[in-house]
């Protein structure tokens, strides 16, 4: 998802782009990996452009989508990110796609015509709100359908 980048004050702040390359960002363990066809990287602004094919997993949360866009904070935690056309977001047996996932500290917004789906039941709507590591979706003009045992 295996290019390694330390992101720091010493690095120069010219723009980094690579073809193939994978993204670690944050603390091991929690680290955010993003692999993507092409990559570019400014240092200066702290922002990155991912396209082709692009996978990334914190966790067991993974999301795929055709494009995405990370914004850096001031200690290089991960402030914003913004992934773009055909959007899934999986974890464990659940699944969400849309078209536009904007991701801001642990919550994740998802939006054209998202769809939740789980063994047990499916939810369609404008807009769905989750938060990370919470068991809770909020839903826009929703539909839901419950499937009997």
């Amino acid at each position: 998802m295996t290019f390694l980048m330390l992101l720091g004050s010493a690095l120069a702040s010219t723009p980094v782009v690579a073809q193939g390359a994978t993204v670690e960002l944050g603390p091991s363990g929690g680290a955010l990996v993003i692999e993507a066809s092409s990559t570019r990287f400014d240092l200066e602004l702290s922002k990155g452009w991912f396209s082709g094919s692009v996978k990334a997993s914190r966790g067991d949360m993974n999301l795929t989508a055709d494009e995405a866009e990370v914004t850096l904070g001031e200690n290089g935690e991960i402030a914003s990110a913004v992934a773009r056309g055909r959007v899934v977001v999986s974890q464990g047996d659940h699944q969400a796609t849309g078209d536009v996932a904007l991701i801001e500290g642990d919550t994740v917004t998802l939006s054209g015509d998202p769809i939740l789906t789980s063994p047990r039941h499916r939810m369609k709507g404008s807009e769905m709100v989750f938060q990370v590591g919470a068991k809770t979706v909020s839903c826009t003009a929703c539909t839901v359908v419950v499937e009997e045992r």
